[in-house]
């Protein structure tokens, strides 16, 4: 009973005030998802949402790091490319034939 006369003052105050149709569960989503763009914490977002795997709080919000994550990774291949190319061309330059005692 409780929860039908919560979800009809849900729906109410969601009409009320103008807001699209929304699940009382989609606040939920939003508190999520505001508390990791405003701290950028996935776990402090685990420990807020009660999520026992930091997996589960990836898997629900991992669109929020959509673009910025892609721009991360292209930053950092900016910024490490040429180490990590040297390192490969001496990996595949090795000949341990060379390294006897």
């Amino acid at each position: 009973m409780f929860q039908d006369t919560l979800r009809k003052r849900f729906d109410r105050l969601v009409e009320r005030h103008g807001l699209p149709h929304m699940k009382f569960h989609m606040l939920r989503h939003i508190a999520g998802s505001l508390y990791i763009k405003e701290t950028g914490s996935i776990q402090g977002a685990q420990k807020l949402l009660g999520h026992s795997k930091m997996s589960t709080t990836m898997t629900v919000y991992a669109h929020l790091f959509g673009d910025s994550i892609r721009a991360d990774v292209e930053r950092l291949n900016r910024a490490y490319a040429s180490k990590v190319d040297d390192k490969v061309d001496d990996r595949l330059n090795y000949d341990p034939r060379s390294r006897r005692a």
